[in-house]
């Protein structure tokens, strides 16, 4: 299986968690700004981080992967998926041809997606042999995030700005007690390909 890294075509509309959620759990007054810009980089860290472990999206947004072979098309690598944009081919003279949201459907459940050709059509053969000829467009991201994800992205940001400066004595006990509660949390929201 041959598959390039997601690229965002459609940026999310806001991030999984608030600013107000990181404070509470901060223990940080809400009134309080000082801290606002630095827990908003945080967040978006996390948010990066967190995706690139567990091969998800946390909230909805537009990407674009490059594939090989039709086949690779039977297990997507990014998840979840709610639906399929466009699917796209170079042909063999090198033109880019779309084909029919009436050819294929989406397939599987939770973050085992896939795609495939409807009963009686099929992929076409004229495929340009380059790596990456195969472009699909999907929708994904969680429409609402999952408690241990959002759990794992408060532990995230808290460890962030508790170790903000550097040298502090015990960071790494501390941040290896995270990483294994991290683990637990995300574990079951994994692609594993």
């Amino acid at each position: 299986m041959a598959w390039s890294a997601a690229v965002t075509t459609v940026e999310p509309a806001e991030e999984p968690i608030t600013l107000d959620q990181v404070k509470e759990f901060v223990s940080i007054d809400a009134t309080e700004a000082e801290f606002d810009t630095l827990l908003g980089g945080f967040i978006a860290a996390a948010r990066g981080h967190l995706q690139a472990i567990t091969g998800t999206r946390l909230v909805v947004q537009t990407v674009e992967l490059q594939a090989d072979s039709w086949s690779d098309l039977l297990c997507l690598p990014i998840g979840p998926v709610s639906d399929v944009v466009s699917v796209k081919y170079d042909d063999v003279d090198g033109v880019e041809q779309t084909i029919a949201d009436t050819v294929y459907e989406l397939t599987g459940a939770g973050l085992a997606r896939g795609i495939r050709t409807k009963v009686g059509e099929g992929w076409p053969n004229s495929v340009r042999s380059v790596s990456g000829a195969i472009r699909v467009a999907l929708t994904v991201g969680y429409d609402t995030l999952p408690p241990e994800l959002e759990t794992a992205l408060l532990l995230m940001v808290s460890d962030q700005f508790a170790f903000r400066e550097s040298g502090v004595v015990g960071m790494a006990a501390a941040t290896i007690k995270s990483s294994m509660q991290l683990d637990g949390l995300i574990m079951n929201h994994r692609i594993w390909l």
